[in-house]
């Protein structure tokens, strides 16, 4: 390993870079992908999709690594984005190849029917990137007119210049071409040009769709591949726009635009945590901050914290060195400062994370406990000093920390025991670290999370529109996917139509309104009105268009989908609670729970930012009306089993009340209603899983 300086950072380079080796298994992709770039007979694009960090100049170094060890294949690099200030990107890239096939025409063995169609080839090239003047104009799709003179007669005066031949039968373009397609029937002589056109997506929209215009349009010829690295979502959005505002016609039927050009798509490989073990360890190595024996409880949370994208991984791990050198040399001029572990600050950092935030957020809360196995009194402790008691105890069994704390009976909020529980028991990475010593200390010391909480900020962490990878934000809200028992309840409220029991089976609940990211990822729109944020609510949503939600939501993850029926709404807000809001009757203490007219500033409001009712349920107060599966009517004042209101209608039923209203109108049993193809910036939703 190579000696660090105390301070040196982490370097965000690829694969074959920097003596960085392949940890990241790409091998057996790129090895693939290589023998096809230079075996298959007709031109081919072959397109690494990814959004930014995920690994693509990695992926496309191995590749080219391949085809280098084949003598007859010239391997062509051009980063696209240090040419976005020429007008026209198609002349660098044809530079960029004849100066490759110059370097192989010096170094290789090649006969001499291959070198004579290689330098003509190489000609051509020239022809054509001289021909660029402002003399005419060919229209290219999407972009402009760009100016250009490919006439006969002018290629030929520079064919002429370059090759000091005097007789052509034909355009030397299409020659050059001609020649080397009957080379590419030579067998072993067969030349094969591969051009590798990295960072794609870092030009401007308007100069990449030109130069895959150029390549379809000039380069398409064969003899030639073509491996891309495109963030594809970039260059579609662009293309959707372009033909919507110049051509009048709905972006949406062209979002397949690179599959006309693109042969073969391929997604950079989406790692398991132990796929990249290998490389969060080097890195950690590296760093030289962490403790080794800490680091194999690091890697699945730092590789799940980072979304399994490369560069976030060696930005967090910078953002930690910085923290950590920091503090450091704080704690010179303050020997009362506590010194920060670094295990226990990629913990904190790590369990911002929506998946997690009802675990961090209650483990300050003091619960009424009774342990059934020592037969002990009630006691009030904190619930992050309960989980560190539980697994600092010496236990004759060795069964796993969520089936110990099955063994712990709490007075009231038995749901977020259990919550808690079920989040361990799907995260056991979590539980090795909470195992260790600077876990254990986070567990119990509020001052000290505090003190990690400010260490961390010191850095600025990822933005929230790179956290997730591409079906990440879907994956959040099934993880947050809340499991409401089966009970009968009072529903209604004297104010609000008769009071009536009820009976429900279990099922699951969205802990919290669907967000604009969740909607946008799975629908590929975002209608809301108050953007800027995307974990706001979603809204100026119809019932029907929350439906079409749920039933895609359904057919991705095979579940059964649905919006909550208005009896599981409210019994899922009550929470066990038979007062005016979930938390009592007290309207001042709302602004703890809801985002309402006295507190939302007159917008939508990120969710998960009130406290939670006793299920773990956000935001069921306040911020958007929540669209339910019921027609509206009056209540039966029967006692119903699983009711699913009137089989008819012309309105839909709403609950929970919105940024826009007053306290009143948040309150757990009170009902509004609306046509279901209605929509507005106060109406949402969140779903429900039916077993």
């Amino acid at each position: 390993m190579i000696e660090r300086s105390k301070y040196a950072l982490l370097g965000d380079i690829p694969i074959l870079e920097g003596n960085r080796n392949d940890l990241l298994k790409f091998d057996s992709c790129a090895q693939v992908l290589g023998n096809a770039a230079v075996e298959t007979p007709d031109s081919i694009t072959i397109g690494i999709f990814g959004k930014w960090g995920t690994g693509k100049t990695s992926m496309m170094r191995l590749i080219k690594s391949k085809v280098d060890t084949n003598d007859a294949a010239v391997a062509v690099w051009f980063n696209a984005w240090q040419y976005e200030k020429e007008e026209h990107l198609i002349v660098p890239l044809t530079a960029t190849i004849t100066r490759a096939i110059d370097k192989k025409l010096k170094q290789s063995n090649w006969g001499e029917e291959l070198k004579g169609a290689a330098a003509k080839l190489r000609d051509a090239l020239r022809s054509i990137a001289y021909g660029f003047e402002i003399k005419g104009k060919i229209g290219i799709p999407l972009v402009s007119e760009a100016e250009i003179n490919l006439s006969a007669q002018d290629m030929i005066e520079r064919y002429q210049d370059l090759t000091k031949d005097s007789v052509l039968a034909r355009s030397l373009y299409f020659d050059a071409f001609e020649r080397l397609e009957k080379c590419a029937h030579a067998g072993k002589d067969s030349p094969r040009i591969v051009v590798f056109i990295d960072d794609l997506d870092r030009c401007f929209p308007d100069k990449a769709v030109a130069l895959l215009e150029g390549i379809k349009l000039v380069l398409n010829q064969p003899g030639f591949s073509f491996v891309l690295g495109i963030h594809d979502e970039i260059i579609r959005e662009f293309v959707k726009k372009k033909y919507s505002k110049e051509c009048g016609i709905d972006g949406v039927h062209f979002e397949d635009y690179l599959d006309k050009i693109i042969q073969v798509k391929v997604p950079v490989p989406e790692r398991d945590p132990d796929d990249m073990a290998g490389y969060i360890r080097t890195l950690l190595k590296e760093a030289n901050v962490v403790d080794p024996k800490d680091i194999p409880h690091l890697v699945s949370l730092l590789a799940e914290s980072a979304n399994r994208n490369p560069r976030s991984i060696v930005r967090l791990v910078n953002r930690i060195i910085v923290a950590i050198r920091i503090n450091e040399l704080d704690k010179q001029e303050n020997e009362n400062l506590d010194k920060i572990d670094p295990t226990a600050l990629i913990l904190d950092m790590a369990t911002d994370n929506v998946k997690y935030q009802h675990f961090k957020g209650i483990l300050d809360d003091v619960f009424q406990i009774e342990d059934k196995r020592d037969n002990k009194q009630s006691q009030a402790v904190a619930f992050g000093k309960l989980l560190a008691d539980i697994i600092e105890k010496p236990r004759q069994d060795s069964r796993h920390l969520w089936e110990i704390m099955d063994d712990v009976t709490v007075k009231s909020r038995s749901a977020d025991l259990k919550k808690v529980s079920e989040m361990l028991r799907g995260n056991p990475h979590i539980v090795s670290i909470l195992k260790t010593d600077a876990g254990l200390k986070w567990l119990k010391d509020k001052e000290y999370r505090k003190g990690l909480k400010q260490a961390g900020n010191q850095t600025i962490g990822e933005q929230k529109k790179e956290q997730a990878s591409t079906g990440s934000a879907i994956e959040q809200l099934v993880n947050n996917m809340v499991e409401i028992p089966a009970g009968t309840f009072s529903m209604g409220y004297s104010e609000d139509g008769p009071i009536h029991e009820v009976t429900l089976s279990s099922f699951k609940m969205g802990a919290m309104p669907v967000t604009q990211r969740q909607y946008e990822e799975l629908m590929n729109v975002n209608p809301s009105n108050f953007k800027g944020d995307p974990d706001r609510p979603v809204e100026n949503v119809s019932w029907e268009d929350a439906v079409k939600f749920c039933e895609k939501l359904s057919q991705l993850k095979q579940v059964k989908c649905q919006l909550p029926t208005e009896a599981q709404w409210e019994y899922a807000c009550r929470a066990g609670s038979e007062g005016i809001y979930y938390f009592g009757d007290d309207d001042k203490k709302l602004q703890d729970y809801a985002w309402f007219y006295e507190n939302s500033k007159d917008k939508t409001q990120p969710v998960g930012k009130k406290k939670p009712n006793e299920f773990g349920l956000y935001d069921m107060h306040g911020n958007v009306w929540e669209w339910c599966s019921d027609w509206y009517d009056k209540y039966s004042n029967e006692h119903q089993t699983n009711p699913t209101g009137p089989k008819s209608g012309s309105r839909r039923v709403l609950r929970g009340g919105s940024w826009g209203l007053d306290a009143r109108d948040c309150r757990c049993a009170f009902r509004r209603y609306s046509p279901p193809g209605n929509r507005g910036g106060v109406i949402g939703f969140r779903v429900v899983f039916i077993p």
